[in-house]
């Protein structure tokens, strides 16, 4: 009668390895199937604006943004899976035998889980940088364009348009000095309300000099152009980039810790169970020592 086989103790143990593997593919399909955007467009009121508020723009524009929502409730999630990891690593320290086991074998599985997490964070950050880089190469270009837009023509009619702005203030300065000069109740009262207007007209001035809107952006404390502080944005983007895919491969590395140590859970696992067929035979079951069952007791 054939005797039926017990299976192996740990067959979980054995597939975690092989599951880790699949970490790059379970993430990519996680982050495929969330229905999150950040489309902003480039457009004339945006590359008016001064060049501070125009990133401060672009910043409130992403935080009302499907992509911002997934990118804050991914965030939360790390953070409690942390905490998961932290709680199994002190409880793997106090814990012995198949409880020590089946402690570490979770905490396999919740390190795969939190890779995942990382990946699809990096995979959002990397998503809003891109956008970004997107979004300040068309500022640019468009900036570029308005400059570099005006006709010979359009240019010589804007120099006529001045000078002809500048002889009709002289006009009107000859006549406020006539008439300010004047001993006529009209000239006294006249400069009463000319210097009042002028004091107005100059305070109004400073304001709007000193205005936070109305400064130019800056890099370091330095003004600089919108052309300029464009391409400062677009450089610090890319260093972004360049940092994401540092992570990129600090992640992959993690994910191959994870798959060796699952590897020695499942080693360990077999080498502790009695009943596995790869342990030793017992001295009393050799041939040699085993001959007597086979030869009759009147030999």
């Amino acid at each position: 009668m054939l005797m039926k086989t017990k299976p192996p103790i740990f067959p979980p143990l054995l597939m975690v390895g092989l599951a880790v593997v699949t970490l790059g593919q379970a993430s990519a399909a996680a982050a495929s199937r969330e229905n999150v955007s950040w489309s902003p467009r480039v457009t004339e009121r945006l590359v008016k604006l001064p060049g501070n508020f125009m990133r401060k723009a672009i910043e409130n524009d992403f935080a009302r943004s499907g992509l911002a929502e997934q990118l804050s409730n991914v965030a939360d999630q790390m953070t409690v899976k942390r905490e998961t990891l932290l709680e199994l690593k002190e409880a793997i320290e106090s814990a012995e035998g198949e409880l020590r086991l089946e402690l570490e074998h979770q905490l396999v599985s919740e390190k795969r889980s939190f890779i995942n997490l990382m990946r699809d964070h990096q995979n959002i950050r990397r998503k809003k940088t891109e956008t970004k880089i997107r979004l300040y190469s068309g500022l640019l270009k468009k900036l570029k364009n308005t400059e570099n837009s005006m006709t010979p023509g359009a240019n010589a009619l804007m120099q006529k348009q001045r000078a002809a702005e500048k002889r009709f203030k002289k006009t009107l300065t000859e006549v406020d000095k006539k008439i300010i000069s004047s001993s006529s109740p009209v000239g006294s009262r006249y400069a009463q309300e000319y210097e009042k207007n002028l004091s107005a007209i100059g305070r109004l001035s400073e304001a709007l000099k000193a205005h936070p809107m109305n400064r130019s952006p800056e890099i370091s404390g330095n003004p600089v152009s919108s052309s300029e502080y464009l391409r400062q944005l677009l450089s610090k983007n890319q260093g972004e980039i360049a940092l994401l895919d540092q992570e990129a491969k600090i992640l992959s590395f993690m994910a191959k810790l994870v798959s060796l140590d699952a590897l020695s859970i499942a080693d360990r696992a077999m080498d502790n169970d009695p009943e596995s067929p790869a342990g030793t035979s017992s001295d009393d079951t050799t041939p040699a020592k085993t001959i007597d069952l086979f030869i009759p007791d009147n030999v």
